[in-house]
């Protein structure tokens, strides 16, 4: 899933919203997702960590 700021989305339209990106949410949205024609936006909580190396590169 790509990582988006506020502004990128803040003018989108989304079929699902989720709440949450616990394991839950990230299960949910991501077969919600397997329909290719769905669109899901996971809001998470936090700090803004785009581009953190520590966190978006695999192990």
């Amino acid at each position: 899933m790509p990582l988006s700021t506020l502004a990128q989305v803040k003018d989108q339209h989304f079929d699902y919203v989720i709440a949450g990106g616990g394991t839950a949410g990230l299960v949910l949205a991501v077969r919600l997702s397997e329909d290719t024609s769905t669109t899901v936006l996971v809001l998470d909580a936090g700090n803004d960590n785009i581009g953190e190396p520590l966190i978006c590169t695999p192990s």
